[in-house]
């Protein structure tokens, strides 16, 4: 588990989805008005008890209620002709700072997770496979 580091700051109330994959792609799933979307574009996301919770501008601790987490990161899905592809996650979250090594927690394919990394004052990403 890991814990929000920063508990002081102030939450801000969002409707958070639950990531869904069926049929090779990923949806986004809104209970609260029963509302499913193919996945499409960035996302921040925290898995909470084998739950994945994305939002695609909230924080990480917005989406996770101010809650500890299984891991938290960013998801990028394809848009456009190919809604519903997971292209990449990784573990970039400043309030939870998951470490790359629980991958596994995220309950995503591994073989999609990346590393972030600073190159001249921009955040990149490198495979972990590299």
């Amino acid at each position: 588990m890991f814990h929000n580091l920063y508990p002081n700051d102030p939450l801000q109330p969002v409707t958070r989805f639950e990531l869904a994959h069926q049929n090779h792609k990923w949806y986004t799933v809104n209970f609260t008005v029963t509302v499913t979307r193919t996945a499409s574009g960035k996302y921040n996301f925290v898995t909470i008890a084998g739950k994945i919770y994305v939002h695609h501008y909230a924080g990480h601790i917005d989406i996770a209620r101010g809650q500890p987490v299984q891991y938290a990161g960013e998801a990028q899905f394809s848009g456009r002709t190919n809604r519903g592809t997971l292209r990449w996650w990784n573990h970039k979250s400043g309030h939870y700072r998951p470490a790359k090594d629980a991958a596994i927690q995220a309950v995503l394919p591994l073989d999609k997770f990346i590393i972030p990394f600073i190159h001249h004052g921009r955040t990149m990403t490198e495979e972990l496979s590299k």
